[in-house]
């Protein structure tokens, strides 16, 4: 395999052997190697934020959903009674289910369709939670849900990270 120097503003025909499968393109210009090695890093990168955004989506989907098969089961995983079959009842399930699924579905849109209003969207709704689940501890005299809040945070920071590296599209 030929070897090629590179010297600024020259181009070489062919592969580089200091970058063979890394770069690997038929013409390679002086420092283009190290922005293909950069923009395959981001890309590394890019798909991890997007596999962990999806995570997140799906277990919000798996969350809502659980609302819908099993009620006790789902309230109970979230420190809570299920409520008598009246009118609380209703309004916990009903709330609950539209609350996960809505953000799981908002997070999975914006991971799949590329558009960071979706993830924007669901960091409202987490970090909103995340807010008000302190404000309840501190005005109120809730339980501090450390745990539940400590996810909400890092799910909401892996959201505006995967937004960040998005482009603007019109809403």
């Amino acid at each position: 395999m030929p070897v090629y120097a590179y010297t600024p503003g020259k181009t070489a025909r062919g592969r580089a052997a200091n970058c063979h499968g890394i770069a690997g393109n038929g013409l390679i210009a002086y420092g283009l190697h190290i922005t293909t090695i950069t923009l395959r890093g981001m890309t590394m990168a890019f798909n991890l934020l997007r596999g962990l955004a999806t995570l997140c989506g799906l277990l919000m989907v798996v969350m809502g959903l659980n609302f819908i098969l099993d009620p006790a089961a789902a309230v109970a995983q979230l420190g809570m009674p299920l409520l008598p079959g009246d009118q609380g009842r209703s309004t916990q399930l009903g709330d609950l289910t539209a609350f996960f699924l809505s953000m799981g579905a908002m997070i999975l849109l914006g991971t799949w369709t590329g558009n960071r209003t979706w993830l924007y969207a669901a960091v409202m709704l987490m970090g909103g939670t995340a807010l008000f689940r302190t404000l309840a501890y501190a005005l109120h005299g809730a339980d501090f849900a450390t745990q539940e809040i400590v996810v909400e945070v890092i799910s909401s920071i892996i959201l505006l990270l995967m937004a960040s590296k998005l482009p603007a599209k019109p809403v």
